[in-house]
């Protein structure tokens, strides 16, 4: 890969504080993948010097699994993990200093995969008592700052206080911290997130250089210029302005339909004219003016985004009446779902003292199996398949098997434990990934999923559905007159238009049924904030085209 020079700026400034701003597509993860490599190449630093803190497990697993490629002879490897994991190494290893007993285990809410103590702890605890043993206990501070001399930190935007000041407390004595956000793509207030804690972080580290990562390799010029033009209306926020090498690409589609039952139908047939067409929709029939793009689509390529599950919910019946393949995404964490406990549950009671009545040979068969193996004989063993056959919805049937099929394939990179370890350590990360969505992007499904899951996706094709006052941006009754609020439903609807590739459909409708109830409805004030040169305008009533509109687009973009 050839790195702009603000990206080999980013890899290659190890020595202080950084700050590291990087726009949506601008291929932060390939930056922070090559600077851990530099780390050890160039500059000569020990592995067991480096720690890389990511949002989630998966983007943890997914560089982790890049640098493995790049040093396939080295024993040991930086710590690549989530500030949830960090913290459960600090406990296992300190437990004594906070009160816990050495065989802690996390209470998650919803389930206990493993056996309750007295002394578990709630996912949210974690960091909390890790921040408490650095400062009740200055030595095992100490041993963590030497440790731990090279820090990075992905998604600084979305950090909590809690989590900033672990961090900075490891960091404080060498102060070779560099962190990777957006300000414009900070989404997680409601869950505790500050994004102070990223625009002040020159308060915290005054020497701290700023760099820009700016160029967006993932988006047309259309969709790049329009997303600027919006989040430029927020205040809170670092100055920078995105660009794109990429070809021009097409204008938005801006869809106005009478009502919610028009919007899933234009939707349905959409995605079929996208994918090349099927047998089973004929509604608004040559009402839409969309290119013949003779079948470059596929199901896997398509993405339908919205700001409330609701909207889902309602939109995933026309998706089964169209027989169109589907998924809906982040309804609940993937290790929350019912077919996955199961699974985690029977694994768990394998090293437990319960009678397992039925399954009291499943210990001594899994004990000489690999962990996928182990999982695929639970599978069979306790007849699972023939279980989610019966469901009478096909989709659901479907969906529910694949995700345990999704759960063998996670196995996989703990096989080589021996398969009691492998069960510890498998169990162990199920409840460090409590909140966390898993997306097979292989799978030939259409994606159906809130913004906040999207964060971090691409797509060549997004359709952002429901763009109309009090559901995008959600208003609550409290929240009408903050700034603060309306700011991060901004940056969410930027975030929803950054994850297309190529097409961008936005969708609204003159009423909408929503909790039981039918309301009028008005265009989502987002919307006028997108200039009409970079936008195609359709009013589809009655079956009809009423309004079409499309600027001559031709020397009128940046």
């Amino acid at each position: 890969m050839n790195f702009t020079e603000n990206q080999v700026q980013a890899i290659q400034n190890t020595d202080g504080p950084h700050l590291i701003i990087a726009g949506p597509g601008s291929g932060k993860t390939a930056v922070l993948v090559e600077k851990i490599l530099y780390l050890i190449k160039k500059a000569d630093i020990d592995v067991e010097n480096i720690l890389a803190i990511t949002f989630t497990n998966k983007a943890a697993d997914e560089i982790m699994e890049r640098v493995k490629l790049k040093f396939e002879f080295l024993e040991n490897l930086p710590k690549i993990c989530t500030f949830h994991n960090l913290a459960y190494q600090i406990l296992k290893e300190n437990y004594k200093i906070v009160g816990l007993d050495q065989n802690f285990q996390i209470a998650l809410q919803k389930n206990k995969i493993l056996s309750k103590s007295q002394n578990d702890i709630s996912f949210d605890e974690l960091i909390i008592k890790a921040v408490e043993v650095l400062e009740k206990n200055l030595k095992v501070l100490g041993k963590y700052q030497e440790k731990y001399k090279y820090i990075m930190v992905d998604e600084f935007q979305d950090t909590s206080d809690m989590e900033a000041k672990l961090i900075n407390l490891i960091a404080k004595k060498h102060k070779n911290i560099s962190v990777v956000g957006d300000s414009d793509q900070a989404i997680y207030g409601f869950k505790g997130a500050n994004l102070e804690n990223f625009l002040k972080f020159k308060e915290t580290y005054p020497e701290a250089e700023e760099i820009f990562l700016n160029e967006n390799f993932r988006s047309t010029q259309t969709i790049v210029n329009a997303s600027q033009k919006l989040i430029e209306n927020n205040k809170k926020r670092f100055l920078k302005k995105a660009n794109t090498k990429n070809k021009m690409g097409l204008p938005i589609n801006l869809n106005y339909l009478e009502n919610s039952f028009c919007e899933a139908k234009f939707i349905i047939e959409n995605i079929e004219k996208l994918i090349g067409g099927s047998a089973n929709i004929h509604i608004y029939k040559n009402t839409v003016n969309i290119d013949d793009l003779q079948n470059n689509y596929s199901f896997k390529d398509i993405a339908v985004v919205y700001r409330l599950k609701a909207i889902g919910k309602f939109l995933k019946k026309y998706f089964e009446e169209a027989s169109i393949p589907y998924e809906i995404i982040g309804d609940e964490s993937f290790f929350e779902k019912e077919e996955i406990l199961k699974v985690l549950e029977i694994l768990a009671k394998i090293d437990s003292n319960e009678d397992l009545v039925k399954l009291e040979n499943l210990k001594k068969i899994c004990n000489k199996l690999r962990l996928s193996k182990q999982i695929e004989k639970i599978i069979e063993i306790c007849d699972l398949k023939a279980i989610y056959d019966r469901e009478e919805n096909f989709q659901t049937r479907t969906n529910k098997f694949d995700n345990i099929l999704q759960l063998q394939n996670m196995a996989v990179a703990f096989d080589e434990l021996d398969p009691a370890t492998a069960r510890k350590r498998f169990l162990e990360k199920a409840q460090l990934s409590k909140n966390e969505n898993f997306v097979d992007l292989k799978s030939e499904k259409i994606k159906l999923m809130t913004v906040h899951c999207a964060k971090g996706l691409e797509f060549p094709i997004i359709f952002i559905v429901a763009m109309e006052e009090g559901i995008f941006p959600f208003v609550k009754k409290k929240a009408l007159s903050s700034l603060n609020f309306l700011e991060e439903e901004r940056r969410l609807m930027y975030v929803a238009m950054t994850r297309a590739k190529e097409r961008l459909f936005i969708t609204y409708s003159k009423e909408r049924g929503l909790y039981g109830k039918k309301n009028k409805s008005k265009p989502s004030k987002f919307i006028s904030e997108i200039p009409e040169k970079f936008i195609n305008f359709q009013e589809i009533r009655n079956k009809r085209v009423l309004k079409q509109r499309e600027k001559d687009r031709q020397g009128t973009l940046f």
